[in-house]
């Protein structure tokens, strides 16, 4: 819609002019991406920043034996990305994964749903609506899809996913503003043929998805704890009180 991408084109240039307006006003910074961490080093060299990913407290791995044939996607429908994403891989990626497989199996979850977004779904493909539990909904599945087409920093359904030790693949634009390391352990694509031969490879070799979703999970644990990271700003709260 070019009225929509005017419109927000224009709010995004009036959101960077407000900040760029009150960076002389601020002594610290906690930014929770990259991309913003490299924003504000280039605007206000003098602001002290302390980066600090979004943490996460690993679940316990479930007893469930996941279908390796099952595909899912979770994430709220009133974020505009996560709409546009889904019904860009439900109509142009899915039916690539479906006609290769008839048995794969796609499951979406999200609040705020878009009336109608059930009927929408194509063949072999299920929107279950707001689950009660993320964790228990992807337990049984195999494989995690970020179709990001737009949007920015970090996105936790990512890190989710692979804290539950199921591998992810996203977009360059769902992998931007990640934190750094966590790139080795996403597969990116950026078009519909990519992301549909992604997921069948997944779906051909279980061994591999399963392998590649522990190493994530071995690097949210290792990376990402909250602990470890409440712990280091902590640190840096206290050395802006002793400046």
């Amino acid at each position: 819609n070019p009225l929509k991408k005017w419109y927000y084109g224009l709010q995004a240039k009036r959101l960077e002019s407000y900040e760029k307006q009150v960076l002389p006003l601020i002594s610290a910074c906690v930014p929770i991406s990259l991309s913003d961490h490299t924003w504000y080093q280039q605007e206000a060299p003098k602001l002290r920043l302390q980066y600090c990913p979004t943490g996460i407290d690993l679940p316990p791995m479930s007893a469930a034996e996941p279908d390796p044939m099952a595909v899912y996607f979770i994430g709220g429908m009133d974020w505009m990305p996560n709409r546009e994403g889904l019904l860009w891989f439900l109509r142009s990626a899915w039916p690539l994964v479906y006609r290769r497989y008839p048995a794969a199996r796609l499951e979406c979850a999200g609040r705020h749903a878009p009336e109608g977004l059930a009927s929408m779904m194509p063949a072999g493909a299920v929107f279950r609506g707001e689950v009660p539990d993320a964790t228990a909904f992807a337990a049984d599945k195999s494989v995690c899809i970020v179709p990001l087409l737009s949007g920015g920093g970090m996105k936790i359904k990512i890190a989710e996913a692979l804290a539950a030790g199921k591998p992810v693949i996203t977009t360059a634009k769902g992998a931007d503003g990640m934190p750094s390391g966590m790139e080795e352990h996403l597969v990116v694509a950026d078009t519909a043929e990519a992301f549909a031969d992604a997921v069948i490879y997944y779906l051909e070799h279980p061994d591999i998805a399963r392998a590649k979703g522990a190493a994530g999970r071995q690097f949210m644990a290792t990376h990402l704890d909250t602990r470890a990271l409440g712990l280091q700003l902590t640190q840096f709260y206290q050395t802006l009180r002793q400046a």
